[in-house]
């Protein structure tokens, strides 16, 4: 296959986000373990969105996950975090939904990652 560049314009909108910041006491807990913070942030935001059809009464298409690559976290302005928003212009109150639910969400989707089979 080839890789080519592509370059788009911004698109840029206001909507709703709900997010979990992580410090670098947890960052350094993480890597005492040797574990890997970024790919574990990474699959809880992917985890997270999975069940959030079925806990949230959504389809996944309505909300969006950041999910910047390496390097990317290096250059920003804030910390690596779980976030997930509304991809709707204005929001549809997804973000809030989540919000309220988040402590269920986030052991649901630890209990998914738990039950996967695979090595990673």
């Amino acid at each position: 296959f080839d890789e080519v560049e592509v370059r788009m314009p911004d698109y840029l909108y206001d909507t709703f986000a709900v997010w979990v910041d992580f410090d670098e006491q947890l960052a350094r807990a993480v890597s005492e373990r040797g574990l890997d913070l970024h790919k574990g942030v990474h699959a809880a935001a992917h985890a997270v969105a999975a069940i959030l059809p079925l806990a949230a009464g959504c389809d996944m298409a309505e909300v969006g996950v950041e999910c910047p690559g390496r390097a990317e976290v290096a250059y920003r302005h804030h910390p690596l975090r779980l976030l997930w928003f509304d991809k709707a212009r204005g929001g549809l109150g997804l973000a809030l939904e989540i919000h309220r639910r988040l402590p269920a969400l986030l052991v649901g989707a630890r209990e998914l990652m738990a039950q996967c089979a695979c090595e990673a």
